[in-house]
């Protein structure tokens, strides 16, 4: 899931002491439900290699599905 197109961040202000956390994964709607499977802190573990699982399987509810008009129509 690591690569090129896919990151995490975490931001601390210095001032506050205030954290923010974005994460961006190529082909992954993160919403609500997916963010929690999918956050800072499940990339950090897997780039450092602390959990076993080297994936994470998310889940749509739904699908956008393209229909072709027929051919004559």
């Amino acid at each position: 899931m690591v690569g090129e197109k896919n990151y995490a961040y975490n931001i601390v202000d210095s001032a506050t002491g205030d954290r923010k956390t974005g994460c961006k994964i190529r082909g992954i709607r993160l919403n609500y439900n997916s963010s929690k499977l999918v956050n800072f802190e499940v990339i950090k573990d897997m780039i450092l290699g602390k959990t076993e699982s080297e994936e994470v399987t998310v889940h749509t509810e739904k699908k956008i599905k393209r229909t072709r008009k027929e051919e004559g129509a």
